[in-house]
């Protein structure tokens, strides 16, 4: 499983934290100024696909433990998170165990994400050692336990409240594998037509957008088998929009170099005061010209695309201080050998 890097898996990763930005905007900025009007929270099905995206993407590459991994995920959280949510707290007189809670970065469910991804992380060497020897039946098998604890108790039934939304380790082990499984399966993947992929997405997306606003007895049913991240048409979704990504076939190296900075994205929108200023409040003064849902939405999206360039661009002036960390975890890899672990 070893890593490269590819130019269509690179524009799904922008693709995903487009759809994250979007999906943000959508839910904590405009849907709750606007009640009356469902088109806004039914779109948020289609744009929830984010996060589950990127997992699938690191199954289907495999996460490779070393430090110097650790390093990259953890210093761009401390460096990008916490003096933009420090700062403000200090002049805001925020309690100390409020304050405590921005330095420690990790353990809190506010960034709930980079928590679960490193345990994701932390993890890895021992799915991935399984991963690697399994036959096709344990494949199988492992595919059918994960999904009946993740897809059937913690959506259908949701009788266990630790599973319930999918924002726990079991549901990333069930996207990781999915990923996996998708990579060893690609030569079938490749057989299904590109257009048949794409129509069946559109059309499952139409019904889901559609059925939510114009059918109100079944919204609640969509909301519940489409919406969350461990639902069953949003892990279909997540599917389909990954197959018609691996199919295609291009080298880009601005494609490329984008994607290597798209966590940065994530990271920079978290923090109260960024999403207050940089988001929450343009996108209502954008509101404020009474543009139709429709073109509003267009509108978003552009916002979207120039915030996610903007981020882009500051992660990659910080190239220098990125380097040096990696480069002072990667003497560490040595030292300690930990490529026993992978």
């Amino acid at each position: 499983m070893a890593q490269q890097r590819q130019s269509n898996i690179e524009l799904l990763r922008c693709f995903a934290m487009f759809c994250i930005i979007v999906y943000h905007l959508l839910i904590f900025s405009i849907a709750p100024i606007h009640p009356e009007t469902n088109v806004y929270q039914a779109l948020e099905v289609p744009f929830h696909i984010g996060v589950p995206l990127f997992v699938i993407i690191s199954g289907y590459f495999g996460i490779r433990f070393s430090l110097r991994g650790l390093m990259r995920l953890c210093s761009k959280g401390y460096i990008y998170i916490i003096p933009l949510t420090l700062i403000p707290a200090l002049f805001t007189h925020e309690s100390t165990k409020e304050i405590v809670k921005h330095v420690l970065l990790f353990g809190y469910d506010n960034l709930w994400f980079l928590n679960t991804y490193l345990y994701l992380f932390l993890f890895s060497p021992i799915i991935n050692r399984y991963l690697e020897n399994i036959t096709k039946n344990q494949r199988i098998y492992l595919l059918i336990i994960l999904s009946f604890m993740c897809i059937y108790i913690g959506n259908i039934t949701q009788g266990d409240v630790s599973l319930v939304d999918g924002k726990n380790l079991s549901h990333f082990l069930l996207l990781y594998v999915i990923g996996d499984t998708l990579r060893v399966c690609q030569k079938y993947v490749n057989m299904i037509p590109q257009k048949m992929l794409i129509v069946i997405y559109l059309l499952l997306n139409v019904i889901l957008t559609v059925g939510f606003i114009y059918v109100p007895f079944l919204a609640g049913q969509i909301w519940k088998y489409a919406f969350a991240y461990d639902s069953p048409f949003m892990i279909l979704n997540c599917v389909l929009v990954f197959a018609i990504f691996s199919k295609l076939s291009f080298g880009s190296q601005f494609v490329n170099w984008i994607g290597g900075s798209i966590f940065a994205c994530y990271l920079l929108q978290c923090p109260s005061y960024v999403w207050d200023n940089c988001f929450a409040l343009p996108t209502r003064w954008l509101d404020s010209f009474g543009l139709s849902p429709v073109f509003f939405v267009v509108v978003l999206c552009l916002y979207a695309l120039i915030t996610m360039f903007l981020m882009i661009l500051i992660d990659k002036a910080l190239n220098p201080l990125w380097n040096r960390l990696i480069a002072f975890a990667s003497k560490y890899d040595e030292k300690w050998n930990t490529k026993q672990l992978r």
